[in-house]
């Protein structure tokens, strides 16, 4: 069912959400990425988002921060306020953070230089003025870095990191943009794709230690990690989600037995 728009800016179940999407579809051509997908985020949760390569499930973020639209009949809101057709820039002004599938950092700049950036960015998409506040911007910046362990590089040039390092800048980054906002929703796509086990369970505890006072969703193909982390979880597969739950009620659909987990998984 897709809900109308006289519901924006009303409770809806009880509850505010952080993030509530209906009905989204897209088409690229012939072809459905996505269809009639709908999803809802609560504080304090990690939602897991899942599914084989194509399921749509990157179709799905650039929907919810932005980067996209959804085709007629789709709605988002973000802490009650319709957002479905806002830019990304007007939605991070809500609380909106979000990371790639590729690290967007600018790499001829410091760690905390990005962070500061970051920061004093979302601050200028609320309303406030983009040179003011830096001694309290520098200070959040500082404990960004310190929540993934490298405030002691804080002036090491971002091009000087590695993979996982610079991973770790970015969910500070994605994190750190937040902390003072309204609806606190982060999307993470792919989070840990590409880390070391070392930098898995780092990047991992980070994620866990943030998700207070946030609703976060993540895309990760790392089941281990997904099931550790996720308080829910939706399956998209083909364009459709066809199930969400918690992690044993997941593992129990014949769908997604059938259609994702390699052999043996739903026995891990």
């Amino acid at each position: 069912m897709t809900l109308g728009t006289e519901f924006a800016g009303t409770e809806f179940a009880s509850e505010v959400l952080p993030l509530r999407a209906e009905g989204l579809t897209r088409r690229f051509g012939r072809f459905t990425a996505l269809r009639s997908v709908s999803v809802s985020l609560r504080q304090n949760e990690i939602h897991g988002l899942i599914g084989p390569n194509g399921a749509g499930k990157t179709t799905l973020l650039r929907l919810l921060g932005g980067q996209d639209q959804p085709e007629r009949g789709g709605e988002i809101w973000l802490s009650g306020q319709r957002v479905t057709h806002r830019a990304a820039w007007k939605r991070a002004r809500l609380g909106l953070g979000r990371s790639f599938q590729r690290a967007r950092l600018f790499t001829d700049m410091t760690i905390a230089d990005n962070l500061v950036l970051a920061i004093r960015g979302r601050s200028f998409a609320r309303g406030g003025n983009y040179t003011s506040g830096g001694a309290q911007i520098r200070q959040a910046a500082e404990r960004a870095m310190a929540e993934v362990s490298l405030a002691e590089r804080s002036n090491e040039l971002v091009r000087n990191l590695s993979h996982g390092e610079r991973r770790l800048v970015e969910l500070a980054m994605a994190f750190a943009g937040t902390a003072d906002s309204e609806s606190r929703v982060v999307l993470l796509d792919e989070p840990l794709a590409g880390l070391g086990a070392g930098e898995t369970v780092q990047a991992t505890e980070v994620i866990r230690r943030n998700k207070n006072g946030r609703a976060v969703l993540m895309i990760e193909h790392d089941l281990d990690a997904v099931f550790e982390l996720a308080d829910r979880i939706t399956v998209l597969i083909a364009g459709e989600a066809v199930v969400e739950g918690t992690r044993e009620e997941v593992l129990r659909d014949p769908r997604v037995r059938a259609a994702y987990l390699p052999a043996g998984g739903a026995d891990r």
